[in-house]
């Protein structure tokens, strides 16, 4: 499976890059970051999800499946939180987060599935600083894993979680919680947690060659931004790299 992943709201870009996509084995588009970033955005009123409809709307014209990418938790309702954190073992919590999700994909049914990240949000599910319960960390990473599953397989939804961590102790957490999630539950990974903490080139060329070398092109600030925080890049990989670079600014640009 080959997928896009769009984070910026440029409605023109995206419809071309669309129509561009099978060429290239693409199957799948993604949406995220600055075009959606929270389930809750789709439910608070706004246009923003009959937006996403209509993009994904132009992916399914080119058999395309589309995808939203979400985080959790955020927005989370008062009921259920104390002292700034959330509690998670307080009674209707996994409720309430499964019916968020009810809302989504009977909202939005033109949403094939659903990728769900853990950072990068306000509460995050193993900070004990934002959030409070007896569960273990694995528990919690399962317990929210299975919730969300359980709405989506029931609304023939693809369900994708991303163990994007910064920290091994997080990545160790999240791989035990993923271990007792079902089948139906599709793991996108790393080689290592976050891939800006790399010690050097070396640590993990393959994955900075597939995965961010994909993310980051076209920015070239986030390329030099990457140069600069490792510490010792290899001159042979490094040269690799910006050769792929290269090759990857001779495919057609959508216009």
């Amino acid at each position: 499976m080959a997928r896009l992943v769009f984070h910026e709201p440029d409605v023109p870009y995206i419809l071309n890059t669309i129509n561009l996509a099978p060429q290239y084995d693409v199957n799948t588009v993604v949406f995220s970051h600055d075009i959606i970033g929270y389930a809750s955005q789709l439910l608070d009123g706004s246009n923003r999800g009959a937006r996403i409809v209509t993009l994904a709307k132009a992916a399914h014209a080119e058999n395309l499946n589309a995808w939203i990418w979400v985080r959790e938790f955020q927005n989370v309702q008062p009921q259920f939180m104390a002292n700034g954190k959330v509690q998670l073992d307080r009674r209707g919590f996994w409720e309430w987060l499964a019916y968020r999700y009810e809302q989504v994909f009977s909202r939005y049914p033109e949403f094939d599935g659903l990728m769900l990240t853990f950072d990068e949000t306000p509460y995050r599910v193993f900070d004990t600083a934002k959030v409070e319960s007896a569960l273990s960390m694995p528990d919690r990473f399962a317990e929210v894993m299975n919730v969300i599953d359980a709405v989506a397989v029931r609304h023939g939804k693809d369900f994708i979680v991303r163990s994007f961590v910064y920290e091994p102790q997080e990545m160790q957490w999240f791989k035990e919680g993923y271990a007792q999630t079902g089948k139906h539950v599709t793991i996108q990974t790393k080689c290592e947690p976050h891939d800006s903490a790399l010690p050097t080139f070396r640590y993990a060329d393959e994955h900075l060659h597939i995965s961010t070398m994909a993310k980051w092109y076209p920015n070239e600030g986030k390329y030099k931004g990457l140069e600069d925080r490792l510490l010792s890049p290899d001159p042979d990989l490094l040269e690799q790299i910006r050769a792929e670079r290269t090759r990857r600014s001779r495919w057609p640009t959508p216009r």
